[in-house]
Order: structure tokens, then sequence, then C-alpha cells
């Protein structure tokens, strides 16, 4: 799960998924859904923050890697974005 604020910390959207993963070092995709970024009408860069990867397999879910702020993207315009 994660989070995009827009500059001034205001809160866009909330995106997140499930991935696969193997042990090491790796990328992974989160997906935001690009109606909500326009109806937000806050224009980027974002910033990902209060990020969370979580162990889905385990009940209770394990949090295995928290991040606070990941840094900003580049600059966008809200109506960049599905709508």
């Amino acid at each position: 799960m994660a989070h995009l604020q827009d500059s001034s910390g205001a809160a866009v959207v909330l995106g997140g998924g499930a991935v696969s993963l193997q042990p090491g070092t790796q990328q992974i995709a989160i997906d935001f859904d690009g109606a909500s970024i326009y109806k937000s009408g806050l224009s980027g860069p974002y910033h990902l923050v209060n990020v969370t990867l979580a162990d889905t397999t385990t009940s209770p879910a394990s949090i295995e890697a928290k991040a606070a702020d990941l840094g900003a993207t580049k600059g966008y315009w809200f109506d960049e974005f599905q709508h």
C-alpha cells in the first residue's frame, strides 16, 4: 500500500496491488487510479509516502518493510490522467 501526496502534503490517492517477490533487489509497480488523481484536482510532482510492504500469505499479514517518504515523481498536471 502507498499514498500519493502533492507537494504541499495534500492526499491525492491511495494505491497498491499484489506482487510475487523473490529474494533480492527488484522494482515493484504500484497501481494508482488515474481517475482518482484527476478528481483530486491536484498536480504533481507527487510524493510517494507511507509505503508498506506486507506478506499476506500469513494470518495476520506480516509487515515486511515500511517507508515514510520514497521521494518525488516528475511534474504532472492532474488533467493528464484518465477522466
